[in-house]
């Protein structure tokens, strides 16, 4: 029997395509296993697991939503350097000259700080700064009191550039992001720990301090606005420690 064609019309239809990544944890009994954030070993207690599926999202406020002098600092690692840019602080309106402040790391190992408002200002390190699979602590700061801004590794100025007078970042109000970002790139693969910003330019001298670095802090310290320890033991959250409300949740893209 021969079957007359029906709907023969044009389909538009299409696909998301999403990076293929091993999202393996250890079962264990009574626990179940989903969206949540992956626990991993840190450098100042627990850290964060990025696998390409995972970022953190702090909500947009008058905390994050800086766009005069601030500082930020974490620890990170990236498993490999595979991937052109990785994301690591993301705080901008998803255009490449509409950035707040962000933090990103290209393939050929240097860290980029990046700001602006409709123009782009940037202080990049050396080639070969990161190494895939090593733990490094970076601080940014963006002194617009002294038009300029600057970068650390593990306490020591790597990098150094002029910002223009009287300039600032981009205002938005999209969350700030860690391990992601609303532009064009793929996530940083890799992890995270101890994440804080503040709302003035720490000093070289407070860079400096291994303690500074290695150790938790109070959570009242002036000036400090978002604390993200990531030591807690699982869960979907990462309670800022200063206890502003800044907390952070798990984006999962299969979650809605």
């Amino acid at each position: 029997r021969i079957w007359a064609p029906r709907n023969t019309g044009p389909v538009n239809d299409s696909v998301k395509l999403l990076e293929s990544t091993a999202d393996v944890v250890d079962l264990q009994l009574g626990q179940s296993v989903g969206l949540d954030r992956q626990v991993t070993d840190g450098q100042v207690g627990g850290a964060n697991r990025l696998d390409g599926l995972r970022s953190f999202e702090v909500p947009a406020g008058d905390d994050t939503n800086q766009t005069g002098t601030l500082s930020f600092e974490l620890w990170f690692k990236a498993d490999s350097l595979n991937t052109t840019w990785q994301p690591i602080v993301y705080k901008g309106n998803n255009s490449g000259n509409q950035r707040s402040y962000s933090l990103w790391l290209n393939s050929s190992g240097y860290l980029h700080l990046s700001s602006g408002n409709n123009y782009n200002e940037i202080v990049t390190t050396g080639n070969g700064s990161v190494v895939a699979g090593n733990w490094y602590h970076v601080s940014a700061v963006i002194d617009r009191a002294n038009n300029v801004q600057k970068l650390y590794i593990d306490g020591v100025e790597a990098a150094t550039g002029a910002l223009r007078a009287n300039s600032a970042g981009f205002a938005t109000g999209n969350p700030l992001l860690l391990g992601a970002t609303g532009e064009s790139y793929s996530p940083l693969i890799g992890a995270i720990d101890d994440f804080r910003l503040w709302s003035r330019a720490l000093t070289a001298e407070e860079i400096a301090v291994a303690e500074h670095r290695n150790s938790p802090l109070v959570g009242n310290e002036p000036g400090l606005l978002v604390y993200l320890k990531a030591d807690e033991p699982g869960g979907d959250t990462l309670a800022d420690a200063t206890g502003r409300g800044n907390d952070a949740q798990v984006r999962h893209v299969w979650r809605d």
